[in-house]
């Protein structure tokens, strides 16, 4: 038999600390912050962001109880588009979504890493003695402990 257990949680700041706090779902005993609701997909937990509102909260979790039924009785279900449901709600509130007309770019062709630490380290050698790289020709580099005595 399948796993149908639901869980809803209110996340909150405990002692300087964030946890997950298991929360009952009468709506006159819950306070507002970030809701979760968590399910079992396997032996794996699964959990996801409900919002803010304690009755979308509840509503969440027995539509997810509902979907787990299905399931477990043989059904299957479609996973939503979280992207075209964000955009949905964006463009609810008055956003708008700009497309870019131009072809991507190219960076140019990919190099080995060991390659480019190469030229890096012959770049810095050309340099030596100019511009702050290494000593400048001429210039005493300090003595050692050792050779001073």
């Amino acid at each position: 038999m399948a796993n149908r257990s639901v869980v809803l949680y209110l996340r909150t700041k405990i002692k300087k600390k964030w946890a997950y706090r298991e929360v009952s779902e009468e709506v006159s005993r819950l306070s507002s912050g970030e809701y979760y609701v968590s399910w079992y997909d396997g032996s794996k937990k699964q959990m996801d962001s409900v919002g803010a509102d304690p009755e979308i909260a509840i509503a969440q979790v027995q539509k997810k109880r509902l979907e787990l039924a299905y399931i477990a009785s043989g059904g299957e279900t479609k996973q939503p588009d979280k992207k075209k449901e964000l955009e949905a709600v964006y463009l609810a509130a008055g956003g708008e979504i700009k497309t870019s007309n131009s072809p991507p770019t190219d960076n140019g062709p990919s190099k080995k890493v060991s390659l480019a630490v190469k030229e890096y380290l012959e770049d810095c050698d050309d340099r030596e003695g100019k511009s702050g790289y290494g000593w400048p020709l001429g210039h005493l580099r300090p003595m050692s402990t050792a050779s001073a005595f």
